[in-house]
């Protein structure tokens, strides 16, 4: 339908394995090719990070570690009736790191088990921690957390027009207790304050922009105050296969600034990562069955610890019972963990005629079961299981049968010797229901739109409407007078919103000409008729209705949840003007009307616009920019293969100040792809490359029910 437009797939596919916390079958566990010493100095040092149970069970390998940010592993340590809460640097220490939580490593550390007693009944405790914008705009959802763990604190998403946020206070106060990101422990429910920097009383504030530069993830720009010295954001952008080693100012630069690097600005800047390739590690499989069949799997050494793939290799009736090294000092179990490798590595495989079943049961989960054999009275390390299963999450422990009998109950990650009479054994894991979410982060797939543009209803589009703007390959839509969409120009005024409201309003008196023309005919008031408001649009972005909005509202900003209720309805701020329909639409229609939805998912954000598409409503999105919070109308999207929004055809009312604007061209229409990150956060990409989150979703409906009401209820007066 639209020729000529250019959608990017990069499609990054790479064979990874990751950790499921199980070590060998002999008690000599872990294998390194290196030595462990960190005795080491310079850029190639390298430290022992070692774990001290303080009192618990099991056994935990110490890792060799170059100097720098390191991702604990997770606590494989158990100690009955209590809960582990994280580590400290000593046995009666503070808590100072989570469970996985990321460290800075520069020497040899150990880290102590943290617990804490569990309740006599037997039930873990669970606290709130409730968000409070402090007079900034949006929702966050109330965090859930265990007592006593070290958690981190939800990212802040409030917005307050004309302030930064600064951090969380116990009070309203507007003074930082906390950071954003923070880890905390918390005993009793507590609110968290958004703390509010008025951005006026301050310097100019620059930005620092953050490319991955073929990295993966998303790092949110850096607000600044120029000439202030501050810390860059840690990086969190990942690339398989290569070492993050500082920013540079060009694509292809040297670095200029290290991790957290110390500096000051007078302008935006955008830096980018400087990646070093690491060497890559094989692992070569041998069948060890007579054919000298062989396997090899390579893997980046900063992707470790790595998982041995399932055993594919046949020996007749034989059962694969593990993988062992040449001299069977280091043993195996199919699907095991390698701890660390620091050079290549053959592994053999091992046979047996009549070894014992084990069978990983997931009890209910997906994938439902996984099989392994191993020798009787040999000692096997109880894997973590991978099972999953909607709504639930793992114990951490297995119920043990052995050939159906009850033995007893085994946390993940110990050691287990297998019974010398035994044939077959079933370890089944054990589940705990969680609290229901209101609503999903994924779905809202539509079987009916896959693969298809779908544009609001009353809109018309056909080929000839699409320009190449003066950037080559990036089309413009071009409006005309029955184009049935419009883009009102916001001007040099902060009125973004009432631009995105202004076009939702043209399309609306399209969808209700003849009862508005009914209306003002043969029922209005006098009242009414005498303050009539224009409502011509005349191209090029020039709106009656938004110099309505301007002169009633004058400069002010962000007003996107109010904006359409003062005009159709009259409510909000008892402000003169408005309420142009308020004798049809009374203030209790308004939830029949319009609907607005903050924080938005891909399910909201999908299932929404379904609904918008499948009921005749217009869109209005709110997405965060370079500029800060922006208002735009949605016209049109392309649904993917899986029946999601993959673009969006949209008309941006700042377009005169450079939000969103292919080159050459002040008004019209751009399409824009969608993207999804981990968390299931929607983001519309421009042609620069930036991630823009949309953050607000205002549905506006024809009001043909209220309509229909109005007309059966009241006669005509003239």
């Amino acid at each position: 339908m639209f020729q000529g437009t250019l959608k990017f797939i990069f499609l990054f596919l790479f064979g990874l394995f990751f950790v499921v916390g199980c070590n060998s079958t002999s008690s000599n566990s872990s294998y390194s090719i290196s030595d462990n010493s960190s005795g080491n100095t310079g850029d190639n040092a390298s430290y022992t990070v070692s774990f001290n149970s303080n009192g618990g069970a099991g056994e935990m390998k110490s890792v060799t570690v170059s100097g720098g940010k390191y991702k604990l592993p997770l606590n494989t340590y158990y100690y009955e009736g209590y809960n582990f809460i994280g580590w400290s640097n000593s046995a009666n220490g503070e808590l100072l790191y989570g469970d996985g939580e990321e460290i800075e490593v520069s020497s040899n550390i150990t880290l102590y088990a943290l617990w804490q007693e569990e309740s006599s009944s037997g039930v873990e405790t669970y606290y709130t921690i409730t968000f409070d914008s402090n007079g900034g705009d949006g929702v966050m959802e109330s965090q859930s957390v265990l007592q006593g763990k070290r958690v981190q604190i939800t990212l802040n998403s409030f917005l307050k027009n004309g302030y930064s946020f600064t951090g969380w206070s116990l009070s309203n106060d507007n003074i930082p207790y906390y950071s954003n990101g923070d880890y905390i422990t918390v005993d009793s429910n507590i609110t968290l304050y958004a703390c509010w920097k008025d951005d006026s009383i301050s310097t100019a504030s620059y930005t620092v922009y953050f490319n991955g530069n073929n990295g993966d993830g998303y790092m949110p720009p850096l607000k600044v105050n120029g000439g202030e010295t501050f810390e860059l954001t840690s990086n969190i952008f990942t690339r398989a296969g290569f070492a993050f080693e500082g920013w540079s100012l060009t694509e292809n630069g040297e670095v200029a600034y290290k991790d957290g690097a110390s500096l000051s600005i007078n302008s935006d800047i955008e830096l980018f990562a400087v990646w070093k390739s690491v060497p890559f590690y094989n692992i070569t499989f041998h069948s060890n069955n007579g054919k000298d069949e062989v396997i090899s799997v390579s893997f980046p050494s900063n992707v470790m610890p790595v998982k041995l793939p399932d055993n594919t290799f046949q020996n007749g009736s034989k059962k694969f019972t593990g993988w062992t090294t040449s001299d069977n000092s280091v043993s195996y179990i199919d699907g095991c963990d390698v701890v660390y490798l620091t050079g290549d590595l053959d592994l053999y495989a091992s046979w047996s005629d009549n070894p014992v079943k084990i069978t990983f049961d997931a009890f209910n989960g997906k994938d439902e079961y996984s099989i392994i054999y191993a020798m009787a009275s040999s000692v096997i390390n109880l894997p973590k299981a991978e099972f999953t299963r909607n709504g639930y999450e793992l114990l951490g422990s297995y119920t043990c049968y052995v050939d159906e009998i009850y033995g007893g109950v085994h946390r993940f990650g110990v050691d287990y010797t297998v019974p010398s009479d035994a044939k077959e054994i079933v370890f089944s894991v054990g589940w705990r229901e969680l609290p229901k979410p209101p609503t999903p982060a994924f779905g809202g797939n539509s079987d009916k739109y896959k693969n298809q543009y779908v544009l609001v209803k009353g809109v018309n589009m056909t080929e000839k409407d699409w320009i190449e703007s003066l950037t080559p390959g990036l089309f413009y839509g071009v409006w005309n007078v029955n184009a049935g969409w419009y883009d009102s120009s916001q001007w040099r005024y902060n009125l973004c919103w009432a631009g995105t409201y202004s076009n939702m309003l043209h399309w609306w008196y399209d969808r209700n000409k003849e009862n508005i023309e009914k209306y003002y005919a043969h029922y209005a008031s006098d009242e009414v008729v005498n303050n009539k408001p224009s409502s011509k649009y005349y191209g090029e972005g020039v709106s009656d209705i938004f110099i309505i909005f301007r002169d009633h509202w004058k400069d002010a900003g962000y007003l996107i949840e109010i904006g359409l209720e003062w005009y159709i309805f009259g409510t909000h701020y008892n402000k003169n003007g408005g309420g142009y329909f308020k004798e049809v639409f009374l203030e209790e229609d308004v939830p029949s009307v319009i609907e607005e939805y903050s924080g938005i998912t891909q399910y909201t954000f999908n299932t929404n616009i379904n609904k918008a598409f499948d009921n005749g409503m217009a869109v209005g999105l709110a997405e965060v920019n370079g500029f800060g919070s922006h208002a735009i109308t949605l016209w049109g999207v392309h649904y993917d293969d899986e029946g999601l929004i993959d673009g969006v055809i949209v008309a941006d009312s700042g377009t005169r100040s450079g939000n969103n604007a292919p080159t050459g061209y002040d008004t019209g229409l751009i399409y824009m792809n969608i993207i999804y990150d981990t968390f299931g956060k929607p983001f519309m990409t421009n042609s620069y490359g930036s991630r823009l989150p949309l953050t607000q979703l205002v549905l506006l409906g024809d009001g043909a029910e209220q309509w229909k009401k109005y007309f059966d209820t009241h006669e005509p007066i003239r």
